[in-house]
């Protein structure tokens, strides 16, 4: 059971990432569910790493839990029109950036997965808190924040695989 611990925390995110992608508004029921997709991000990590559990699949599940997580709170932010033309263009170009390099990733091990850098984990941080500023003042200026984060992590990734950057076949990822 211990073995497969982080998996389980990780399947239990993945499993209410729909119904999050289902629902119309920012609800209590959105916001309950959305806190506690947040706990399981960060106690599937420590478990894993507590453990000694860590793997290529638990990192590839908590990359798939994350997307769907944060695809349905940026879905529902463009639903209600929230988020202004600039923003949206930034984050398409970060995310562009950040897929390229797990596809090369994917190219190199196999595994396609966004690599849990410090700037993944501030920017991971940082898109959960989006959350709790909307509807505030602080909602624009925080998304110029998230944006230049966006950015960082974009730019981390990138170089990450930069081949003079790292040795060839090494793999620090922990969930």
């Amino acid at each position: 059971m211990k073995k497969y611990l982080a998996h389980i925390i990780t399947g239990c995110r993945l499993a209410a990432a729909p119904y999050l992608l289902g629902c119309a508004g920012l609800s209590r029921g959105f916001m309950a569910v959305f806190i506690f997709c947040g706990l399981t991000d960060v106690a599937d990590g420590a478990a894993a790493r507590r453990l000694g559990t860590e793997s290529r699949l638990g990192a590839g599940l908590d990359t798939l839990a994350d997307l769907l997580v944060y695809a349905a709170l940026f879905r529902l932010l463009l639903l209600r029109g929230l988020l202004p033309g600039w923003f949206i263009w930034w984050l398409a170009a970060c995310l562009a950036l950040q897929a390229a390099a797990a596809a090369a990733e994917a190219l190199k091990s196999g595994c396609f997965l966004f690599r849990h850098t410090l700037s993944s984990k501030v920017m991971g941080l940082a898109l959960f808190a989006l959350a709790f500023v909307i509807g505030s003042p602080l909602f624009r200026p925080y998304l110029l924040g998230l944006g230049l984060i966006f950015s960082w992590s974009a730019l981390e990734a990138v170089l990450w695989q930069a081949p003079s950057l790292r040795e060839e076949g090494e793999f620090s990822h922990a969930e």
